[in-house]
C-alpha cells in the first residue's frame, strides 16, 4: 500500500525557501490562492507544499526578504520518452482522478512557432530603428485589438481596464458585435470557411489559433490545429483567389509576442491582429495555466471578489495603453527601414518577408523568399 501519492513527488516546481532569510512573516500564505504555503502549528514556522505549486511566482515576487525562489522540477529519473516527467505527472494524475486534464491558457506544451523563423527584409542598417524621431514622422492606423474572446475568463475589473485602454488608444474594442464578424479556428480547412463566412457577408474574419484557447482546455490541444503563420498566409491567398480580399477584413488572433509578430503578420496578409495572452501578460500574468481554477492569484483569471481586487483596472489600463503604444512606434519603426510609410503598403506584402531554416513545404505555403534570395 502507498502512503504517498505519486503526484506529490511528480510535480512540476519546487520551492526553495531560504531559512536565513524566511521570517515566518506568512505573507506567502495570504499571497497563494492554492494553498501552496502554509503555517506548521508543531513547529511555528512556515512551510510549502510543492505538490500544490503551479508556478505563478507570486510568492517569490511579494516575499519581504527574498527568500523564496520558484523552479522548474525535474523529477523524471528515466531519459526515455515515456519517462519525461510531464508525461508522467499527467498519467500519475489521470490513472488517480479519471479526469480529462485541462489547461487554462491553451497548449501547456511548445507549439509550431514560425515567427522567430521569419526575419524582415530591412533596406536600411539596423542602428536606422534606435532612431525613435522617426515614429513620429508619420502616422499609421493602430493594427491592435484586445482579443477579448480569448480573455473571457478574466474578472470585470480587468473588462473594464480593457474597454479604458481601447478607449484611450481609439480602438473599437467590441469590433465583433458592432460588425459582421465570423470567428474560424485555425484548422486545416480554415481557408475554406473564411472564404464560406465572407459569401455569408461577413464583414471581419478572426482567425483564432487553437493551440492558445480561451477558458479550459485539455493538455492535448497542441496535437490540433495549425500554426497562426500559417493560416494567416492560407487564408489571405484564398480569398485572393476567389477574388473576395477586398471585401473583408482579416483579424488573426493568437501568438503575438511582440511588435515584430504582428508586422510579420500583417505582411503575410492579416488587416489587424487581438492580443489577448500578451494583454494579460501587461497586466501581470506569468501564464501558468491555472485559468480554469478560478484561483489566479494575481486577480486576472478570477470571480473571486477577493482576488479580483489584486487588479487596480485604473493601473491596469495604463499599462494596456503603455504596451501598445510602445508597440505601434516599433511597428512605424519597422516599416521605415522597410522603405514603407503604411501599414496599407505592408498588408500582404511578403517579399518583405524572408525565411531562415524553413522547408520548400512551408516557403511555399508562406510564399516566401528564403534569406539570401
Amino acid at each position: 500500500m502507498l502512503f504517498h501519492k505519486l503526484t506529490d513527488f511528480y510535480h512540476e516546481f519546487v520551492i526553495e525557501r531560504d531559512k536565513n532569510l524566511c521570517i515566518d512573516c506568512d505573507v506567502c500564505i495570504r499571497q497563494c490562492s492554492y494553498g501552496v504555503h502554509f503555517r506548521d502549528a508543531v513547529r511555528n514556522i512556515v512551510d510549502h507544499d510543492n505538490s500544490k505549486c503551479v508556478g505563478c511566482q507570486r510568492c517569490s515576487v511579494f516575499c519581504p526578504t527574498g527568500a523564496l525562489i520558484t523552479k522548474n522540477y525535474d523529477s523524471s529519473s528515466c531519459q526515455n520518452e515515456l519517462g519525461q516527467a510531464v508525461f508522467l505527472r499527467n498519467i500519475y494524475k489521470q490513472a488517480e482522478t479519471g479526469e480529462v486534464l485541462s489547461s487554462g491558457l491553451g497548449a501547456n506544451a511548445v507549439v509550431p512557432c514560425y515567427w522567430d523563423k521569419l526575419l524582415l527584409d530591412t533596406c536600411l542598417p539596423d542602428n536606422f530603428l534606435n532612431d525613435l524621431s522617426l515614429s513620429t514622422q508619420f502616422t499609421i492606423e493602430n493594427p491592435i485589438l484586445f482579443g477579448t474572446r480569448s480573455s473571457n475568463p478574466i474578472n470585470s475589473n480587468l473588462f473594464a481596464a480593457m474597454k479604458s485602454a481601447a478607449g484611450k488608444l481609439g480602438m473599437d474594442f467590441d469590433v465583433a458585435d458592432k460588425q459582421h464578424g465570423e470567428f474560424v479556428a485555425a484548422g486545416h480547412n480554415v481557408a475554406d470557411m473564411s472564404v464560406d463566412a465572407v459569401r455569408s457577408g461577413a464583414d471581419i474574419v478572426f482567425i483564432e489559433a487553437q493551440q492558445l484557447g480561451r477558458g479550459p482546455f485539455s493538455t492535448r490541444i497542441h496535437n490540433a490545429g495549425m500554426p497562426i503563420e500559417l493560416a494567416i498566409a492560407v487564408v489571405d491567398q484564398k480569398l485572393r483567389d476567389e477574388g473576395l480580399r477586398d471585401k473583408v477584413s482579416v483579424v488573426a488572433e493568437g501568438n503575438f509576442r511582440c511588435s515584430a509578430d504582428v508586422v510579420k503578420a500583417i505582411a503575410l496578409g492579416a488587416n489587424a491582429v487581438c492580443i489577448g495572452n500578451a494583454a494579460m501578460a501587461a497586466v501581470g500574468c506569468t501564464c501558468c495555466g491555472q485559468c480554469h481554477t478560478g484561483k489566479c492569484p494575481w486577480g486576472i483569471a478570477t470571480t473571486d471578489p477577493i482576488l479580483s481586487k489584486r487588479q487596480n483596472p485604473e493601473i491596469a489600463a495604463e499599462k494596456l495603453v503603455n504596451l501598445v503604444s510602445a508597440w505601434n512606434c516599433e511597428i512605424k519603426l519597422m516599416l521605415s527601414a522597410m522603405g514603407l510609410s503604411s501599414l496599407d503598403e505592408l498588408r500582404g506584402n511578403r517579399d518583405k518577408l524572408r525565411a531562415v531554416g524553413l522547408s520548400d513545404t512551408e516557403m511555399t505555403i508562406l510564399d516566401v523568399k528564403h534569406s539570401g534570395q
